[in-house]
């Protein structure tokens, strides 16, 4: 009782894995940040103006929600077993639907808060960090959901992707709030 078939990795095994994804995530991210920071400003933007520039480029985070729920709701319609709106599943795939919406919506709360802040804070930087931080949300998202679906762990990545953008946004824009 207790002891773990030799074929199933360590914990120190799942989380050096863990921690090479995020690496990998982080890296990518430096490499963006660079990017943006490397564009000409646009001094001429002002705040209002970048905060539709934020509310436009949302709409692909917004996507990436809509196809999750219609993803569930259509699993759902199908599966009799499902039908009745209950949250527990002998399905893996319909389970892992279920915690990528939950993700995502968390995900794409913090992504908002921190956009239109960085839309007030920092508008002439905005046109050049809304697409990259729209492409990073999209791509964090699928490779969330696909490395979710492939083993719990393999989620990190995506997990990463996802979360650093906003989570350096906020922290940015609390340090200049003191």
């Amino acid at each position: 009782a207790g002891v773990m078939p030799s074929s199933a990795p360590s914990l120190l095994s799942l989380q050096v894995r863990i921690v090479l994804a995020g690496g990998l995530a982080i890296a990518i991210l430096a490499v963006c940040t660079f990017h943006v920071f490397g564009q000409i400003p646009d001094l001429n933007l002002t705040s209002a103006e970048a905060i539709v520039v934020a509310a436009r480029w949302l709409v692909l985070p917004g996507a990436c929600l809509l196809v999750g729920i219609a993803f569930v709701a259509n699993f759902r319609f199908l599966h009799k077993n499902e039908i009745d709106g209950r949250t527990e599943s002998a399905s893996q795939t319909f389970e892992v639907a279920l915690r990528y919406n939950r993700n995502t919506s968390e995900q794409l709360a913090l992504a908002a808060i921190a956009w239109f802040g960085l839309a007030s804070t920092a508008p002439e930087r905005t046109v050049a960090a809304f697409p990259v931080l729209a492409g990073l949300f999209v791509i964090g998202r699928i490779t969330f959901w696909f490395g979710y679906m492939l083993a719990p762990e393999a989620r990190a990545f995506g997990f990463v992707l996802t979360f650093l953008p906003s989570a350096a946004l906020l922290i940015w824009q609390i340090t200049r709030l003191i």
